[in-house]
């Protein structure tokens, strides 16, 4: 028994038995400390995301803008084209053969 006695005292008296103490009740706080970092860069990430698509939107308003005018500009020329080419004496040369 006093066997039993002397390795219990030197078991709380070596620090072993108050380190694992230590560890199992800051085991908690350290679960809720990793789970608030863990939310903090969640945060972070969607704020970066946010940010991203919103500038993203912008450029594709801004590509949407540039092909509606390329669009105009197209048809513009295709409209001056046809009228310079039905005064083409070329063409009228091929569609006489034509027919």
């Amino acid at each position: 028994m006093t066997s039993l006695i002397t390795i219990i005292i030197a078991i709380v008296g070596s620090g072993t038995f108050g380190s694992l103490l230590t560890l199992f009740l800051t085991k908690k706080k350290r679960k809720a400390e990793t789970l608030g970092i863990e939310l903090d860069n969640a945060n972070k990430v969607i704020k970066i995301w946010r940010e991203l698509s919103e500038e993203q939107a912008a450029k594709i308003d801004h590509l949407e803008e540039k092909v509606s005018e390329l669009i105009t500009d197209i048809e513009a020329i295709k409209r001056l084209y046809e009228a310079q080419c039905n005064n083409c004496t070329y063409r009228k040369a091929y569609e006489e053969q034509q027919k």
